[in-house]
């Protein structure tokens, strides 16, 4: 069950990280790294998921602007962020800033409204559905169980059920887990999943 509304890793599972598992996202010919990388194991996550989000940020990623697993607490709190597990990533963070909207029309490296329903697709909270918005922000809100059952198509080796639970807007959501795999196929993309 994903915990969509947890905003405390360590309750699902997870411990704060030195340092995370490397991770690059390749953009045609270039790699674009995010630095101090993610959380052991979900890498093939995070790369389908941006595999099915950068096609629509105009222009991309953009290199020095993408960041991962930091040693941080949440802004103005003393509660570990995500970012602390390896469980976050911020893209294009000075096109997407915080407390305003997603663009309908997203202009040169900004992330549109779309942004959210992706991220849901992959067990992840985004930024821009908070009632004080952080648009380059996404969050991964499975278990570690969860990403070791999770077989690179969206689904996982284990039957779940959607569950009701609340974004950080407070309102009720669908939390659904689904597939990109159609997508990075039809992208030409390839990629694997060892577990």
């Amino acid at each position: 069950m994903t915990n969509f509304g947890n905003y405390d890793p360590s309750s699902f599972g997870w411990k704060t990280l030195a340092t995370g598992e490397s991770f690059s996202y390749k953009q045609g010919m270039l790699s674009v790294p995010f630095p101090s990388g993610v959380a052991p194991g979900t890498a093939p996550i995070w790369e389908a998921f941006l595999n099915e989000l950068v096609p629509m940020i105009p222009g991309g990623l953009k290199i020095g602007t993408c960041w991962g697993q930091e040693p941080r607490n949440i802004a103005g709190t003393s509660t570990k962020s995500f970012h602390a597990y390896g469980l976050a990533l911020d893209v294009n963070a000075p096109y997407n800033g915080r407390g305003g909207a997603a663009p309908t029309t997203p202009g040169q490296y900004q992330i549109s409204k779309a942004a959210g329903s992706i991220a849901k697709k992959y067990g992840m909270e985004w930024g821009g559905d908070w009632s004080y918005t952080d648009l380059m922000h996404f969050e991964l809100h499975m278990s570690p169980d969860e990403v070791k059952a999770w077989k690179g198509d969206g689904t996982t080796s284990t039957p779940s059920t959607p569950s009701t639970a609340t974004s950080g807007t407070g309102l009720p959501g669908k939390v659904v887990l689904g597939v990109a795999g159609a997508i990075a196929v039809a992208a030409g993309i390839a990629y694997a999943v060892s577990n």
